[in-house]
């Protein structure tokens, strides 16, 4: 049995909250961390989708898709009087179920919130089942490249249009209302 790992980030647009989700299996990892610091511009020590150029942005998709990952984009639609907290919450779960049901252990990274990270604690608690085996923590985003992955999904995905596109089939966009 092989043992998966997953990497989360969000992105708040206005009325969607997304959770961007990327997947690869351990024996990838190293390869796919490499070709993501590969996409660092001299001096920058992170990629954050939102802080690159516009011109860099529709430059990087390429490279972005060219990182054989599966990448999950789970959007939950703010209504009236619905914190981000509950929005977190829907999201997260459904992150841990779809996990879950490819039925291999999976190690499950979120970018930290710092102050915030013990809010997600009963939501895993809550969605997980015992088996497949899942296992999770929150680290900087700034120490993982894989987190920049999962970052620039849900960047493209909540930019829509013609950044959307640009991913094509690449990305589920799966809406937990």
């Amino acid at each position: 049995m092989t043992e998966l790992l997953a990497y989360v980030d969000e992105s708040e647009r206005p009325g969607r909250y997304l959770m961007s989700c990327v997947v690869i299996d351990r024996a990838d990892a190293g390869r796919a961390r490499s070709a993501a610091r590969g996409l660092l511009l001299p001096g920058q020590r992170r990629l954050h989708f939102h802080s690159e150029s516009d011109r860099r942005q529709r430059s990087l998709v390429a490279d972005l898709l060219a990182i054989d990952v599966g990448a999950s984009v789970f959007v939950c639609r703010s209504a009236p009087g619905r914190r981000t907290a509950q929005a977190r919450a829907a999201g997260l779960a459904a992150i841990v179920v779809d996990l879950q049901s490819t039925g291999e252990p999976v190690r499950l990274t979120l970018e930290s919130r710092h102050n915030q990270d013990a809010d997600d604690h009963p939501i895993i608690w809550a969605a997980r089942r015992p088996t497949p085996p899942l296992t999770y923590e929150h680290v900087s985003g700034a120490g993982e490249p894989l987190l920049w992955l999962a970052d620039a999904y849900a960047w493209l995905v909540g930019a829509g249009g013609d950044w959307q596109r640009r991913l094509g089939n690449s990305v589920r966009v799966i809406d937990v209302g």
